[in-house]
């Protein structure tokens, strides 16, 4: 009876595993991940963090595509409690779809037009399905071979037909 017990068991963890989808992981971003292409998983928490200074009017006016899903946008002075001194933005997003998707972001004062001169932040994030051998890779299918379909007519296979008529329906 318990080795029953203990071998319905042991299949319904392998099956729960196999089943669930990959842990989701926290990947953390800075100013200096600006312009870079990282690769992200359905499930995954963004974390973005920049240097603000709202108290002079300047602030980061973020912008996130469809399938990132903003779940906090938080505000930290800094700790050394000086009128104007700059803080920190922390932005949490979660990655809900594949595909690419896109951070940018542009550090302006707001009632001010822009200009070009402005510093800006971007972040390209690819998400897709793990890999079984490392999860921040592009998937399996990406190293497979592709092969091209060769479009043909009639006429073009005429030929063959003649050459080799009992191979063919």
């Amino acid at each position: 009876m318990n080795a029953t017990k203990y071998l319905v068991l042991s299949f319904l963890s392998i099956l729960l595993v196999c089943a669930c989808p990959a842990i989701a992981s926290i990947v953390t971003f800075t100013e200096e991940d600006s312009g870079n292409t990282v690769h992200v998983n359905q499930g995954d928490t963004i974390i973005l963090t920049l240097v603000e200074n709202p108290s002079t009017g300047f602030r980061w006016f973020m912008d996130a595509t469809r399938g990132l899903i903003l779940k906090s946008d938080e505000y930290e002075p800094s700790g050394s409690g000086l009128i104007g001194a700059a803080g920190t933005r922390t932005w949490t997003y979660t990655v809900t779809v594949s595909g690419i998707l896109s951070i940018s972001g542009i550090y302006k004062q707001g009632w001010m037009p822009t200009t070009g001169n402005e510093d800006v932040f971007t972040l390209t994030l690819i998400s897709g399905e793990r890999n079984y051998m490392n999860s921040r890779t592009p998937s399996w299918w990406d190293s497979v071979p592709k092969f091209t379909r060769i479009s043909t007519t009639p006429q073009k296979l005429q030929g063959i037909y003649q050459k080799f008529p009992n191979r063919f329906f």
